[in-house]
């Protein structure tokens, strides 16, 4: 991302009244990818470490609570857990579905814990997949497992993150 498009996000946070935190440093991006077990995706990292949003909505990488920093990455296995109970959810690649809903967890549990790891953007829904996915870099809307939407991450220019 370009220094001067990183400052348009930085202002358009300031114009809506989002409060944001001087970004992050190398050594606190290693804590929070040590701890949590994943690496940022290389243009949110540059990101973060230009502004850190911060408030109910957006996860303080810098000094949340661990255990505020865990609910909010297992967001996704909550709400999973919730359209497999309720809505029917059910990959075929997980084969055979259980008839106990706590073993069907399980298996789904297991099938998230083989993917990309999914690491919360900057809003309440939107998640990254984890750079380690080596995947197209997306952008996925959560509120419903079921209603997923995928999108494509588009910052004016990686340079030489790519």
């Amino acid at each position: 991302m370009e220094p001067e498009y990183l400052k348009s996000l930085a202002n358009e946070f300031r114009n809506l009244g989002m409060p944001f935190e001087k970004g992050l440093t190398d050594s606190e991006v290693l804590s929070a990818e040590h701890q949590f077990g994943f690496e940022f995706p290389p243009d949110l990292k540059l990101l973060l470490q230009s502004f850190l949003p911060v408030g109910e909505d957006f996860p303080n990488w810098r000094s949340g609570p661990e255990k505020e920093l865990q609910d909010w990455l297992d967001w996704p296995f909550r709400g999973m857990c919730f359209d497999i109970g309720n809505n029917a959810f059910w990959l075929p690649e997980w084969g055979a579905r259980p008839k106990n809903l706590e073993e069907a967890f399980e298996v789904a549990r297991k099938a998230l814990f083989e993917a990309p790891k999914l690491i919360l953007s900057l809003a309440s829904d939107i998640f990254r997949i984890s750079r380690r996915s080596r995947a197209i870099p997306s952008c996925l809307s959560t509120r419903r497992t079921s209603s997923t939407m995928v999108s494509t991450w588009r910052p004016i220019s990686t340079g030489s993150l790519g």
